[in-house]
């Protein structure tokens, strides 16, 4: 199966790449210089996603589903990131080959990891308020 045109647009023309200053969530899976490699940022108000960065550096497939994970993720609150599953992302991207749908679950290990720092981050940050008082 060849690459879906949004696959090639999302991989040639990826507009969520970098990193996000002072995010509020941040998540790494992989190793640099160890095969596959992804970093995700998200920053969060209120509850919901309101942008989303990434660094890939992976095969097409993962670079597109990265970005468009990072699409997604906007707009949708914590607990709907979490259930945002590989078929969906495959299915946003107009499909992905069968042997590549673990590059879909790979953009979501990064979302995950990301989503549990933010939680982490923000139990922390409760707990020191509650401390105070």
């Amino acid at each position: 199966m060849p690459y879906s045109n949004v696959v090639l647009d999302h991989f040639f023309n990826p507009r969520h790449v970098g990193v996000l200053p002072s995010p509020d969530g941040y998540g790494v899976v992989g190793a640099p210089g160890e095969g596959d490699f992804v970093q995700m940022s998200i920053r969060a108000e209120e509850g919901k996603i309101v942008e989303a960065r990434f660094r890939c550096f992976a095969c097409p497939v993962a670079v597109a589903a990265c970005d468009m994970a990072a699409q997604l993720l906007h707009a949708m609150s914590i607990k709907e990131a979490r259930r945002l599953s590989p078929e969906e992302l495959a299915r946003a991207l107009g499909g992905v080959p069968g042997e590549k749908m673990s590059r879909c679950r790979l953009a979501l290990s990064a979302v995950k990891a990301a989503l549990d720092d933010y939680e982490m981050r923000t139990l922390a940050a409760s707990r020191s308020i509650d401390n105070r008082f």
